[in-house]
């Protein structure tokens, strides 16, 4: 199809003006949870752009993509987690950035430890997708399920799915009830997330009043966690459903129902604009300007100084995109375009790259000269009471032929079933080579471990690191009967049957830390460290977040051996999580911690 492309132009540069006013509206009410019919404006009235992770984190993946080029994947994206944050760390974003250090890499990074997976984060990068495949749904989506799966999971990646396709649609499409239908069809059939929409659009046709419509969704939907993917991705729906074709009415309509408004309110921002471009009056533009600021925890970017300059580099790219991925759009009456170089293709086999699928429990280690991943079993973690397997896979792209041997390095005393491999990987093959690992009972458990695989395939030798999470061991006792037990759990996190109990985790510090802990859940416990009560937990508001969770508090932490003791109080089942992390920032997990198994 033909793309008028001063059309196209205008809409790519209103999507992102769109979005920073959108943003800039909501950033006073987001984690309100009332409703605010009387937005009508910018309160207080800004003086330029307020820098938002709604933008960040476009600007970082479009700078890997300028960097490595064609095609575009999850390896090269997580860049953006490994390069690019400092203390900027919330929610999913610190998970990921966790996981990545521990050499766990996308798609599982987005799932392992994550009570975040179906939170705004990935939903709010829509938009670099979309315009990179205007009116391609099918590409924008699997390009941003490789953004996506860094940080999220199940709907956390099906809602970014769901708005890369109703934005790339939204190019020649303007009727919101077409485009919703455009983009749930990405969303299985069942999910919570699909269900809402569609409650979304009856509701609005049975009621045709926001308020009431606002409190049906909370009624069904509503969760802990106001950054929801559920509730604020419906908030955007019946912001769009309400508006009258009013890009004023969408932006405020959406920051007025609360939750995560700043990111309600860009996205309405965005979507609206690239349907009508024109739609955005000076008043809302004047306040901002052009020039384009990122987030104080952004590091060692090289980004555009304004939203032109920025626009202006999704549309070179676009151009490339268009080209590998052969999308059959063309644009005409193409003028004044600014080209920026991409690196040469790296590969023209991409589709094994997005063979994935959602709940895969693999990591994507390396892709050259071949594709290496980890599959893990369903635990995750490693368990020194069991034994452990793994498989490595490859994935061959190209049409060289590969021949020579893997070897497993593993942690002092950890054992493989096999040490090295033989490996014959022919043009366009892929080859599984399956092992078993064990790991002493009776040693400190780092929580960062890692399994090199030395390669030395034609004559040439190289290696990747794959990271190994190690259980944790808690000591419970059942205070009704004093039965003591032992659990080996694969996460900060873990379920309790009904009753009460004591848990005890020992730990070792190397040095002493002034540090945060955070001990959360639907349980109601009191959590005591080296015999020192330092918080309760009421069994409510379960949001395990460093910066914005009610249960948390500053503790100091020995040179040494430390016990962290929970005391449950007697009530029906549920979950319990611990972990510690800056107190500072919006904190991340302290990887210098292991776990004492001794008791």
């Amino acid at each position: 199809m033909n793309i008028d492309f001063r059309t196209y132009k205008e809409k790519v540069r209103s999507c992102f003006v769109g979005k920073t006013i959108g943003g800039t509206l909501g950033m006073n009410l987001e984690g309100n949870l009332d409703y605010h019919p009387e937005v009508s404006y910018y309160d207080p009235v800004p003086t330029g752009m307020l820098p938002n992770d709604d933008l960040d984190f476009q600007v970082l993946n479009l700078e890997a993509i300028l960097k490595n080029g064609l095609p575009i994947n999850r390896y090269h994206l997580g860049e953006l987690w490994s390069q690019h944050q400092s203390d900027f760390c919330p929610d999913e974003y610190h998970i990921a950035t966790y996981n990545f250090e521990s050499k766990i890499f996308a798609p599982l990074c987005g799932a392992y430890r994550n009570k975040f997976y179906a939170g705004m984060g990935s939903a709010i990068r829509s938009e670099l997708w979309a315009c990179l495949a205007p009116c391609n749904p099918d590409l924008a989506v699997k390009l941003c399920r490789e953004d996506a799966c860094s940080d999220h999971t199940e709907d956390g990646i099906y809602a970014e799915m769901f708005l890369a396709a109703v934005e790339s649609a939204a190019f020649e499409i303007s009727d919101i009830r077409e485009l919703m239908e455009i983009g749930i069809k990405y969303i299985p059939a069942g999910n919570r997330l699909g269900a809402a929409l569609r409650d979304t659009v009856a509701w609005w046709d049975e009621a045709g009043d926001i308020l009431t419509v606002r409190e049906k969704i909370l009624a069904k939907y509503r969760v802990a966690n106001w950054t929801d993917v559920t509730i604020n991705l419906s908030f955007i729906l019946l912001a769009m459903l309400s508006c009258e074709d009013s890009f004023d009415k969408a932006i405020c309509n959406a920051v007025s129902l609360g939750y995560d408004a700043d990111c309600t309110g860009a996205t309405v921002g965005s979507l609206f604009a690239i349907i009508n471009p024109h739609s955005i009056d000076e008043k809302w533009t004047m306040p901002i300007g052009n020039s384009l600021l990122l987030s104080p925890g952004v590091v060692n970017a090289h980004s555009p100084r304004t939203i032109d300059d920025f626009c202006d580099l999704i549309i070179s790219v676009a151009m490339d995109v268009k080209d590998y991925y052969n999308t059959g759009v063309d644009f005409v009456g193409m003028d004044n375009i600014v080209r920026y170089e991409l690196p040469k293709a790296w590969t023209d086999n991409a589709e094994p790259l997005y063979s994935w699928k959602v709940g895969d429990r693999s990591s994507l280690v390396n892709i050259k000269p071949f594709m290496v991943e980890v599959l893990y079993s369903e635990e995750v973690a490693a368990d020194p009471e069991k034994s452990n397997k793994y498989t490595v896979r490859l994935t061959n792209l190209g049409d060289t032929d590969y021949t020579g041997t893997l070897g497993i390095r593993l942690p002092f005393e950890w054992k493989a079933s096999k040490n090295s491999f033989d490996i014959s990987l022919g043009a366009k093959a892929v080859a599984e080579y399956d092992l078993e690992i064990t790991l002493p009972a009776d040693r400190q458990r780092g929580t960062i471990n890692i399994m090199s695989l030395d390669f030395d395939v034609n004559g040439v030798s190289f290696t990747y690191d794959a990271g190994l999470p190690v259980t944790i061991k808690w000591e419970i006792t059942d205070l009704a009967t004093n039965e003591v037990s032992y659990r080996e759990v694969s996460a900060p996190f873990f379920k309790l049957d009904a009753g009460s109990y004591r848990c005890r985790l020992h730990l070792f510090s190397p040095s002493p830390r002034d540090i945060k802990l955070v001990a959360s859940g639907d349980r109601k416990f009191v959590a005591y460290l080296n015999g020192k009560e330092e918080m309760s937990c009421g069994g409510d508001n379960y949001i395990p977040a460093f910066h914005r969770g009610k249960y948390n508090t500053r503790v100091v932490m020995n040179a040494g051996d430390n016990m962290l003791e929970l005391v449950v109080a007697d009530g029906d089942a549920g979950e319990v999580y611990v972990s510690f992390g800056l107190h500072y920032g919006c904190g991340r997990y302290i990887s210098a911690m292991e776990y004492v198994p001794e008791y």
